[in-house]
């Protein structure tokens, strides 16, 4: 009899001799190497790739078997997102329904929508999500959130996975029963929930009041000031500039989202900028205030400006010449977190192929708007 069995086969006949039987396995073995590899996610994320230790940390964090199941099926890819539901080839606009990102990964919905952003930067953990997070990242580094007491750090990492999973209801009630919440709203619930879970297993506790940051508003420019905030995307190298200018009311009155190439985050934020200006200037406006997320960029139009990259340096100038055409124009840095009109038009630009002006209308659009206008966000510097 012929040997059959390989490494990549996992030796399927234990003595290496052909069987029916081995046949047999060999066979599945390959389909199912087949199966998880159409099936693995943009992300490349498998249950097997990831690590034990998040598995761990998942079913050992004081919190509900709802959570800890949730927690567990979002690692694993296996909850009904857009990215997920397009990737099993169902009907469906695969975009985030909130701000307009072309895809809506689990990752997206609990940590980089600006929704997401803004609900974890108010909660008592002040939490600001790096760039392109990932929530098995979060879920190693749980460790950092851990406080001087047993105690706090048990409130604590509980309390991540209750936020994570009313940000999944959130969405979930948004889509389903046209019930459209606010951060603040699913924060007071992932309180109220963690305090209660602790309540109930752990009597000797009180509710958690862990210490909060000051809160920080977005607020409109006064009458008659228009506001311009401006922000850039880099997306796999496609590069989007957003731009969004507001009345004193905090009404939108042009919103653009604009495809563009530049190589660094530095140098897209300046072309925001300019675009922007310009944009302002055809809208005949006098008096404007412009704000950005780029704490860098800013500094180059600052009474002491400091100099720019040679890079930039072109481009810096073409800034400063539409500047002088305003009755008052000032520059100035806000958070990403209250940033969140800019942001997203910045991101759906990346999938645009020209300069497209958004209806006022839009729905992601408004939702966006009032949480700019209404909602709260916090901020460390």
């Amino acid at each position: 009899m012929e040997r059959v069995s390989t490494a990549a086969d996992k030796n399927p006949s234990k003595n290496g001799l052909f069987t029916v039987k081995s046949a047999y396995h060999l066979l599945c073995n390959r389909k199912d190497i087949g199966t998880r590899a159409t099936a693995s996610s943009s992300s490349d994320i498998t249950p097997s790739q990831v690590l034990d230790e998040v598995w761990k940390k998942i079913w050992s964090c004081s919190s509900t078997p709802r959570i800890h199941n949730f927690l567990w099926r979002s690692c694993a890819n296996g909850v009904a997102t857009g990215e997920a539901l397009a990737r099993r080839k169902a009907q469906i606009d695969p975009s985030c329904f909130r701000c307009g990102h072309p895809s809506e990964s689990i990752n997206h919905i609990l940590l980089d929508c600006p929704f997401a952003r803004a609900t974890w930067c108010g909660s008592p953990l002040s939490y600001i999500p790096p760039q392109a997070p990932q929530l098995t990242q979060l879920i190693l580094q749980w460790n950092r959130f851990r406080t001087t007491t047993k105690k706090e750090g048990r409130e604590s990492v509980g309390l991540i996975g209750f936020i994570c999973w009313s940000l999944w209801r959130s969405k979930n009630e948004a889509i389903f029963k046209g019930r459209i919440r606010s951060p603040e709203e699913v924060i007071r619930e992932a309180n109220l929930q963690a305090s209660d879970f602790q309540l109930l297993f752990f009597p000797s506790l009180r509710r958690c009041d862990l210490p909060q940051a000051p809160p920080i508003y977005w607020s409109p420019a006064p009458n008659p000031t228009m506001k311009l905030n401006t922000d850039a995307s880099l997306n796999n190298e496609r590069g989007g500039l957003g731009l969004v200018l507001r009345n004193y009311q905090g009404r939108p009155t042009k919103a653009c989202s604009i495809p563009a190439t530049f190589t660094s985050s530095l140098e897209g934020e300046a072309l925001a900028l300019r675009v922007g200006l310009l944009h302002s200037i055809a809208e005949c406006v006098d008096d404007l205030v412009a704000e950005m997320d780029c704490k860098e960029l800013v500094n180059f139009f600052s009474n002491n400006p400091t100099p720019p990259p040679i890079p930039l340096f072109n481009v810096i100038a073409d800034i400063k010449h539409p500047i002088s055409s305003f009755r008052s124009c000032t520059v100035l840095f806000i958070p990403r977190e209250i940033n969140s009109m800019a942001d997203s038009l910045a991101r759906k630009a990346t999938s645009l192929t020209c300069e497209t002006t958004m209806p006022l209308s839009t729905p992601w659009l408004s939702s966006l708007r009032n949480q700019d206008t209404l909602c709260w966000a916090r901020y460390t510097k």
